[in-house]
């Protein structure tokens, strides 16, 4: 059987604005990837259709490759686009089986099986579910035994039991990164990076349980990580293959072991990466010390970005972060002593929270070295707790999946979420000002001059200034 796996059509501009949809990022599905690259283990003929950057229509894909089965990958924000690819696939054959999976699958399957153009749900880490799903469909044999599998039945919709979290991780194949055009992706225009770039994961799960994470819901919210000898395979196949000059790891959480993050150092420095690709990582602020930071450094880390989330302790009790003030401020210090830049993720919006709190955050904020932040609007992720206090507040706003947005501020539409005694107008302003404000401190405005090293990188940094400016100034609506 031939397999097709699609990214389906995201519009950015719908879910961060015309303006921010400009210069957003665009990476390659690496969940997709993975199954693809299990699928080929196998023996399976498989593509990957990314609609991101495929220049390709999904008709001509579809009339040349003929494929007996198309996987779809769907987040919440593409719930619909996924139902409209379905659609038209069956609309060009009946005869394909059409597979959804993703994170919205795993938590709604049924809302995803009620569209009659969609066969079955992945729920949760699919490459071992897939693969057993194609080779039932290769010899008619039966479902019911597949695990992670949602179908339609004889007698309605049957869930098998949930496949637990692959433990193995050295065991999967290397994302099948050949199957797409991997010069096409692109990060927003204020990241000083080398390229070619890429992404690698070393490990899946986060062992914290913050309320509005939707990660975890996948993942089965297990912590596992892969050798370090198998993560440095994969960045000499990058590096081999893909001359790779910078690299993005995109764990939830990079330092939850001490000792693993040193022999990740160690061993990227004995190779010479440290002189060759610079990395980046993200980070909870209560699990490194100055020690691991300058670790991180030597070894060739350029940029780590910290949840700090709050800058009131009562909201961090309210997101289950986990963490306090001071620790915020520590690893902060920590970080920029040995040299590191620095990025923080912030939330406005948080139940409870008022507009005093609001802005106390935003001054925080402020107050610590950093060089980039990114102040988001609390956004209920279905399955999240965050979805479940929102409905239970009576403040839950979804009038459809795509209002789910992070940076809702800078769209046209509804927020999806308004904690009571707080207004919409009122947020969405809010964060266009904690974003812009903090960019035009003066600090950071000599920041990017200083990196500038060519023309080119002035006219990257002034039309991301350009999109950015207008972005935060339009009007309301």
């Amino acid at each position: 059987m031939k397999i097709l796996l699609i990214n389906p059509p995201y519009d950015i501009k719908k879910y961060m604005g015309r303006h921010l949809g400009r210069i957003g990022w665009v990476l390659f599905p690496t969940g997709l990837l993975y199954i693809a690259s299990m699928l080929e283990k196998e023996g399976k003929s498989v593509q990957v259709y990314d609609t991101q950057v495929d220049q390709r229509s999904l008709t001509e894909v579809l009339t040349v490759y003929k494929p007996d089965i198309v996987g779809i990958t769907c987040s919440s924000s593409l719930v619909y686009s996924t139902f409209r690819v379905a659609q038209w696939v069956k609309h060009f054959s009946e005869r394909i089986k059409v597979v959804v999976g993703g994170v919205h699958p795993t938590v709604l399957p049924e809302e995803i099986l009620i569209d009659s153009n969609i066969d079955m749900v992945v729920r949760g880490e699919g490459e071992r579910t897939m693969v057993e799903l194609v080779r039932a469909l290769e010899s008619n044999g039966p479902l019911e035994g597949i695990q992670g599998l949602s179908f339609r039945g004889n007698s309605g919709i049957i869930h098998n039991p949930p496949r637990p979290p692959e433990t193995d991780l050295d065991a999967l194949p290397f994302p099948a990164r050949h199957l797409i055009p991997m010069d096409r992706y692109h990060i927003s225009p204020d990241w000083f990076i080398r390229r070619p770039f890429d992404r690698i994961l070393t490990a899946r799960g986060c062992p914290y349980r913050c309320i509005f994470c939707a990660a975890q819901l996948v993942s089965g919210g297990r912590y596992r990580v892969r050798s370090i000898d198998n993560v440095m395979e994969e960045i000499d196949h990058l590096y081999q293959r893909y001359k790779i000059k910078w690299l993005l790891i995109s764990d939830d959480t990079f330092v939850i072991s001490k000792a693993r993050a040193m022999e990740f150092c160690d061993k990227y420095m004995e190779r010479g990466y440290h002189k060759k690709i610079p990395w980046q990582v993200a980070n909870r602020v209560d699990t490194v010390d100055r020690e691991i930071l300058s670790k991180m450094k030597e070894a060739g880390c350029f940029i780590i970005s910290f949840g700090i989330e709050s800058g009131v302790p009562r909201l961090l009790k309210v997101l289950n972060k986990g963490i306090t003030i001071e620790q915020s401020i520590q690893a902060v210090r920590w970080a920029k002593e040995v040299g590191l830049r620095v990025r923080a993720t912030l939330i406005l919006g948080i139940p409870t929270e008022t507009r005093e709190e609001s802005l106390k955050t935003i001054k925080f904020a402020q107050s610590l070295p950093l060089d980039q932040v990114r102040f988001a609007l609390a956004t209920p992720f279905p399955g999240t707790q965050l979805y479940q206090m929102a409905m239970e507040e009576g403040q839950l706003k979804v009038g459809d999946w795509t209002s789910l947005s992070l940076m809702a501020g800078y769209r046209n539409g509804k927020l999806a979420y308004v904690p009571k005694g707080r207004d919409e107008k009122e947020l969405k302003i809010l964060q266009r000002r904690a974003n812009l404000g903090f960019y035009l401190q003066p600090r950071i405005i000599l920041s990017y001059l200083k990196q500038m090293r060519s023309l080119k990188d002035m006219g990257r940094i002034t039309f991301g200034l350009w999109e950015f400016g207008k972005a935060s100034l339009a009007k309301y609506r």
